[in-house]
């Protein structure tokens, strides 16, 4: 079983014909409409495809696809689960794998992949309770074994690094005729600030007015002083005028 904007279940060489039912945990209201198309080959036996689109505004549901023979009953049940998981470099944190309702005691393989390598974190056996890390993991992956008995099969990040640990972790249950899959896309990163992103332009352009505002009072005090001392020496020169008349007035006389 796989998807992403839409679940893909697939049964190849069955007899006969199965019927295939979908069904989300916890229930939802919405009516799901899977399209299925089952082919029989030159063999008589049947292959089926059956596709759900995802619900919208459900990211942390689980989709459940049941493929039962319509003779003996017997039915086969695939499920999965997507999240995206942000955290900081460094910090310690928890990407969880949870037992569906549906299985009891399922066996448990965690695997990890950067977009191109696939490698195994750790597997546990239901049968005999052995946990096996591997050699790579051992000091940056744990899992708990009191809680795997309480459905919890979570594993804990230790000192998370954004090169090393930023891509998909797997986690996939198993038990006779029913796969739980649970993929969790971690991006390991530094936290970006958008309140302070958003906020620079303004206190700039609050900076860049308050600059504008300061040059402009000042041009208006230079042309002010300026203006002020045209006026002056035009009122100095009548007063010296008049002045120098008298003066020669007062000589003529």
């Amino acid at each position: 079983m796989s998807g992403y904007e839409e679940m893909k279940c697939t049964v190849n060489n069955v007899f006969p014909a199965p019927r295939v039912t979908w069904e989300t945990e916890p229930p939802t209201f919405e009516s799901l409409r899977p399209v299925t198309r089952i082919i029989p080959n030159k063999m008589g036996l049947y292959s089926v495809d059956s596709r759900l689109k995802k619900l919208k505004g459900l990211p942390d549901i689980i989709y459940i696809c049941k493929v039962t023979r319509l003779y003996s009953g017997q039915t086969w049940t695939a499920s999965i689960r997507q999240r995206e998981i942000r955290e900081s470099p460094g910090t310690d944190l928890t990407v969880p794998c949870a037992v569906p309702s549906y299985m009891n005691k399922p066996s448990l393989k965690w695997t990890f992949s950067n977009g191109e390598d696939l490698s195994t974190i750790l597997t546990y056996d239901s049968r005999s309770e052995n946990i096996i890390s591997s050699p790579p993991w051992k000091s940056h992956a744990e899992l708990d074994p009191f809680k795997i008995s309480f459905g919890d099969s979570s594993i804990r990040l230790m000192d998370p690094k954004e090169s090393e640990h930023t891509g998909r972790y797997t986690c996939v249950l198993s038990m006779p005729y029913g796969t739980h899959t649970e993929r969790s896309d971690i991006i390991i990163g530094s936290p970006v600030d958008k309140n302070s992103t958003k906020g620079s332009p303004s206190y700039l352009w609050i900076l860049g007015l308050v600059v504008g505002l300061l040059l402009l009072s000042l041009g208006g005090i230079l042309v002010y002083r300026k203006l002020k001392g045209r006026n002056t020496e035009v009122s100095k020169d009548p007063e010296e005028a008049t002045e120098l008349r008298s003066a020669k007035d007062g000589d003529t006389k």
